[in-house]
């Protein structure tokens, strides 16, 4: 029956693959099954509840990619960081920038953030300055990027977007975002930029069609009538 090749598949996925090696040595139970029995098993699946929408934007726009590190103390790792980036070059070891990246690539979002304001705090200069001193390249730009929250790295990103009227990254960035990260962005864009991002890009759309113009303003729009309802316990 159908349900039996369904849950034989889920096995598959699931990679249990000795359930699945004893549940095959069934197979041929099929041959066995009574049309009442089948009937009955179809219907017993069918009268699940309903299971509700899996929105795989949300997904894996909010889900966490690096869980949080047990113990993490900013300011000790933000004197750590300043000590190693602050050090004589003859006397800087290698291995020490490597444990400077390993703690940024392992840290979840809010950690990372919490260190560059711990940075800040304590020695009066931003952990992006401090780090362009000593990396470059694409490394650098990697390592200013995970020293920023992801709204911030959007207002960064689509400003840049904006000025080479890069209109497919803005694209990227504007219609892959859930409502709650568009007010975010819209809030950093403005902390970082000090004008609405909506008005920025409505200078940049000048020849644009009318009607990408109303898209755009419909993506940004605070009206609770167009805005799709997110669910917030998820987002948090």
């Amino acid at each position: 029956s159908k349900l039996f090749y369904l849950e034989h598949f889920q096995l598959l996925l699931s990679g249990k693959q000795a359930d699945l090696r004893v549940s095959l040595e069934n197979l041929d139970d099929l041959d066995t099954v009574s049309p009442e029995q089948s009937m009955a098993s179809t219907a017993e699946y069918r009268d699940q509840p309903p299971r509700p929408p899996f929105d795989m934007l949300q997904f894996i726009s909010t889900s966490s990619t690096v869980q949080a590190q047990p113990n993490f103390n900013a300011q000790q790792v933000a004197v750590s960081f300043y000590n190693t980036l602050k050090a004589p070059k003859r006397s800087r070891d290698h291995k020490q920038h490597q444990a400077l990246m390993s703690i940024l690539a392992t840290a979840s979002e809010k950690q990372r953030v919490d260190l560059a304001n711990a940075f800040q705090s304590q020695y009066n200069e931003s952990l992006q300055s401090a780090m362009k001193s000593e990396f470059g390249g694409h490394l650098l730009t990697l390592l200013l990027e995970l020293s920023r929250s992801s709204p911030y790295n959007d207002a960064e990103w689509i400003e840049k977007a904006r000025m080479k009227q890069n209109f497919d990254a803005m694209n990227e960035i504007l219609l892959s975002r859930t409502n709650a990260q568009l007010s975010a962005l819209k809030n950093a864009y403005m902390d970082r930029f000090g004008v609405a991002l909506l008005d920025a890009l409505l200078q940049s759309l000048d020849r644009r069609t009318g009607s990408y113009v109303m898209i755009v303003q419909c993506v940004l729009s605070d009206d609770a009538q167009i805005m799709r309802k997110e669910n917030v316990e998820q987002l948090q």
